[in-house]
């Protein structure tokens, strides 16, 4: 298990915070484009306890985007219990590493239908990206109650 963030604000557990983004699927993944317009679409995930790895296409939009401004922010939850992340985003070339998270990825996402498991190279041009995550904030419904807010530094 990887160690907890330091809470900043707030009071909802990191417990609850860790169990939604190791159950969620797919993430809305906001960039920058060079022209500094926003870019967000969602993309699957593998949540580690410590970083958000995804798969994108290297000469997508995102994948270009991410290569002239890294930083990004990850929403995981809806507009009444929004949870998000942000922090820079490093592509990984490691093999070990891209193995690792391949094998974990692969197991997560399985077609309900076909019974087929999907890996981070399913899509020719992929690369695997990891979120070094910097803050990680939720609250309850859209009032913001219970905004809290949690910091990996």
């Amino acid at each position: 298990m990887a160690r907890e963030p330091r809470i900043v604000k707030g009071s909802i557990p990191w417990s609850t915070v860790d169990a939604q983004l190791r159950a969620g699927i797919a993430v809305i993944l906001s960039t920058v484009t060079p022209e500094g317009k926003p870019h967000a679409l969602p993309v699957w995930y593998l949540w580690t306890g410590r970083y958000v790895y995804f798969a994108t296409k290297t000469a997508s939009v995102k994948g270009r985007n991410l290569a002239a401004q890294p930083w990004v922010v990850a929403h995981f939850g809806s507009g009444e219990d929004p949870l998000f992340v942000d922090g820079q985003v490093r592509r990984i070339t490691n093999r070990t590493e891209q193995a690792r998270v391949n094998r974990a990825y692969t197991a997560k996402y399985v077609d309900a239908v076909s019974g087929e498991h999907y890996g981070i190279w399913a899509v020719k041009g992929n690369g695997l990206y990891r979120i070094d995550v910097r803050r990680v904030v939720t609250w309850r419904d859209s009032s913001m109650r219970g905004w809290t807010e949690w910091r990996f530094d």
